[in-house]
């Protein structure tokens, strides 16, 4: 009887181990996926400037270059409402960057 308590009481100390190791990895790989999910939204932010800065001064490359091909004055009003939209883009983007 004292041996089969014996082996109960190390079945019974191994168990706990093992449940304390799947434990940790499993917290370990949980802390793993948020960095991940963290660094990917960091990404998508920087992406999300990139683009919306880009298009501003594409629109304004654009601008100068018809300007000049022709040599007559564009009406710029036209780009006024596209470049604020990206502007806004941008400044959103750098919000959301300072929140996260």
């Amino acid at each position: 009887m004292e041996n089969l308590e014996e082996a109960d009481a190390v079945y019974t100390e191994r168990m706990v181990e093992l449940a304390c190791r799947a434990h940790s990895q499993r917290q370990e790989a949980k802390l793993m996926i948020n960095q991940a999910a963290l660094d990917s939204a960091a990404l998508v932010v920087k992406s999300l400037i990139l683009v919306n800065g880009g298009a501003v001064i594409a629109l304004l490359a654009f601008a100068g270059a018809i300007e000049s091909a022709n040599g007559a004055d564009i009406d710029i009003a036209h780009l006024v409402n596209p470049m604020s939209r990206f502007a806004w883009g941008v400044g959103l983007a750098i919000v959301t960057s300072a929140f996260a």
